[in-house]
């Protein structure tokens, strides 16, 4: 897959979500670590890709995008 085919891109920093997405048929794009500022609390972002045609699939359960 090229990037220039992403048709869509969401980011979640829930593992559960991540998993749905990737079931759902989206394409894990990156992943990018960090702290919290205010607890300094680390946590992972995952960055997914659509690039099918057509609507994107939300996940069941998925609130939103992202």
């Amino acid at each position: 897959m090229h990037l220039s085919d992403v048709k869509e891109v969401v980011e979640t920093n829930s593992k559960e979500a991540v998993n749905m997405y990737l079931d759902a048929g989206w394409t894990l794009l990156d992943t990018a670590s960090g702290k919290t500022p205010e607890y300094g609390e680390s946590y992972i972002k995952y960055s997914l890709g659509w690039d099918k045609d057509g609507v994107p699939v939300v996940p069941e359960g998925v609130v939103g995008r992202g």
